[in-house]
C-alpha cells in the first residue's frame, strides 16, 4: 500500500509543481500592468510586479510569488514609459528603477545608453546600498537613477536607443525608443 501511494505522489509531483509555474495559455502580453516596479519572483525568474507576473508571464498561483529578485539573479530593472518623450507624464514610475538582490548590498552598479553608433549618451557609476534598494519602504522599489528621468530625454534626438546595466559581472540590456514631438 506504501509503495502505491509513493508511486501516485511521486507521478502527480511535476502537475503540481508545474501548476505553479507560467501557463502559456494563461498568458496575456497585451495586458496594461502600469502598478509601480515592484519586483516579484516566481518560477525562477522575476517579474515587474504581480500584474505582470500573472498577465504576461502566465502565473495563476500569485500565492507562490514573493517579494524582489529572484535569487538566482543578481538584479533586475525596469524603466518606463518606453517610448519615452521628454513631455511624458511625470509619475514616480517614469524613471530607471534598479532593484539589487539584497545578499549582495553594498556593490557598485554602471548604467549606460548608447546610440545605434555606440556613442555614449549617458554614463552612471555608483554604489547601491539597502537604504538605496529599498527606498525606505516607499511603493518605489529598486535603485532610482535620479539623474536618467523622461526630462532628461529631451536632449536625446529621436531614435533607438540602448540601455545597459551592469551588476557584479552580469550585464543586462534593453531597447529604449525616443519619441520627442518636433
Amino acid at each position: 500500500m506504501f509503495k502505491q501511494i509513493l508511486v501516485f505522489i511521486l507521478a502527480i509531483a511535476p502537475f503540481a509543481l508545474a501548476a505553479q509555474c507560467p501557463d502559456s495559455t494563461q498568458a496575456d502580453p497585451y495586458h496594461h500592468c502600469d502598478l509601480p516596479y515592484r519586483p516579484v519572483c516566481a518560477c525562477n525568474k522575476t517579474y515587474r510586479n504581480e500584474c505582470a507576473a500573472q498577465y504576461w508571464g502566465g502565473i495563476a498561483n500569485l500565492g507562490s510569488l514573493t517579494d524582489g529578485v529572484c535569487q538566482s539573479e543578481n538584479f533586475d530593472f525596469d524603466f518606463v514609459p518606453n517610448p519615452i518623450s521628454a513631455y511624458s507624464s511625470g509619475s514616480s514610475d517614469s524613471h530607471l528603477h534598479i532593484y539589487i538582490n539584497e545578499q549582495l548590498l553594498p556593490i557598485s552598479y554602471s548604467v549606460y545608453i548608447l546610440d545605434m553608433f555606440n556613442k555614449v549618451k549617458f554614463q552612471w557609476v555608483d554604489i547601491a546600498t539597502y537604504d538605496t534598494n529599498n527606498s525606505s519602504g516607499s511603493e518605489d522599489r529598486g535603485t532610482p537613477v535620479r539623474n536618467l528621468t523622461t526630462d532628461y530625454f529631451a536632449q536625446f534626438e529621436n531614435g533607438v536607443y540602448v540601455l545597459i546595466i551592469t551588476v557584479n559581472g552580469e550585464q543586462k540590456t534593453k531597447k529604449i525608443i525616443v519619441q520627442n514631438p518636433k
